[in-house]
């Protein structure tokens, strides 16, 4: 009678405590290597192909979208932090369709021996079996969501919203971004001194 009269929550919530500290750090090592996907694709964007006199303007670029990058970590880890919390904390350790569990529950039921005294036990290890596989269900398609939401979709918001936000810079902003190469500057002031140099040339001459 007491196991069949036992409360299955505590024990429950032990082993979906345990399962959370595992998926904690798969979730979190997808997180860095999606940061580090991101931040390999950005470096390229706004430097491989980079021409060297606007160099500095997409330098000022890849720090704004920097800033972008860790907002977006940061939601991340906001978000682990939530799926952590639905398996860790008492008051969220429930599943809201009873009746999958209960399926889950009948269906290991179902495959034990004849019940005996150890029946209520079983029972109760069953329940813990399927709550924990309908957790791993949810928690698996919850954060897959939530991550493709924040490092992809999220992401490329923020990319689109860097590139408009530097198409409304000013001729000023943009001229004390864009370097000129020593070369091209070399050459314009030859010619600048050349044009200079028949400028005088013409003037003496309609003097004569």
């Amino acid at each position: 009678c007491n196991a069949i009269c036992m409360d299955p929550q505590p024990i429950i919530t032990h082993y979906t405590t345990s399962f959370a500290r595992y998926y904690a750090r798969v979730l979190q090592r997808t997180v860095n290597t999606l940061q580090d996907i991101q931040r390999e694709l950005y470096d390229a964007v706004f430097d491989e192909a980079t021409r060297p006199d606007a160099k500095m303007f997409a330098s000022d670029l890849r720090e704004r979208m920097r800033v972008c990058e860790r907002v977006l970590m940061q939601w991340a880890t906001e978000s682990v932090e939530r799926c952590i919390a639905y398996n860790t904390e008492t008051a969220t350790v429930f599943v809201a369709n009873e009746q999958s569990l209960e399926l889950r529950v009948s269906a290991l039921s179902a495959a034990d021996p004849t019940p005996d005294d150890t029946g209520g036990v079983r029972r109760v290890a069953n329940m813990v079996r399927a709550f924990v596989a309908t957790e791993r269900e949810l928690i698996a398609g919850v954060a897959a969501r939530d991550l493709v939401r924040i490092m992809v979709v999220e992401s490329v918001k923020q990319f689109e919203a860097v590139l408009d936000a530097a198409g409304l810079l000013t001729r000023e902003q943009l001229d004390a971004l864009i370097v000129e190469p020593v070369t091209q500057k070399d050459a314009r002031e030859q010619l600048q001194k050349k044009k200079k140099l028949l400028e005088d040339a013409l003037t003496i001459m309609r003097t004569v």
